[in-house]
């Protein structure tokens, strides 16, 4: 969820209000539950940054871990490449497709396909992981 364009309030209710209302229904019913939360690369755990989406995200994935659950892990991507025969994709992404195969050489940590994230969270979500933040350097081990 972007927040360009929206208020504090209204961003909040999009991504903390909303998250945390399902989480808790979730809890409820299986405590043995392993939540995963997308966030992005810059969320702040702090809650005092400058970015408001990134303070939110952060409060949301700080609050994701007070709950009683097995797990709560924020997924914390950069750029996702689409797979070939995507339908659905952002018209921005056609603009951005020619530097992937840069940032995959420059910032190798900052960038991987939407299969290998895809594929990484299922992972996790089957088999845990050893920290509560997933990054996109994770998609590689």
């Amino acid at each position: 969820m972007s927040s360009v364009g929206k208020s504090e309030a209204e961003y909040t209710a999009l991504t903390h209000t909303l998250t945390m209302g399902i989480a808790t229904i979730l809890t409820e019913r299986n405590p043995d539950l392993r939540f995963l939360y997308v966030s992005g690369v810059g969320t702040d755990r702090s809650e005092k940054g400058r970015s408001m989406w990134a303070r939110m995200k952060g409060r949301t994935e700080n609050d994701l871990l007070k709950l009683s659950i097995k797990a709560a892990d924020g997924v914390r991507p950069g750029y996702l490449h689409p797979i070939p025969g995507l339908l659905h994709i952002q018209p921005y992404y056609r603009y951005l497709s020619w530097m992937y195969p840069l940032l995959r050489v420059l910032a190798p940590n900052s960038a991987c396909t939407l299969l290998e994230f895809s594929e990484t969270i299922i992972c996790v979500a089957k088999h845990g992981h050893p920290s509560d933040i997933i990054t996109i350097k994770d998609t590689r081990s």
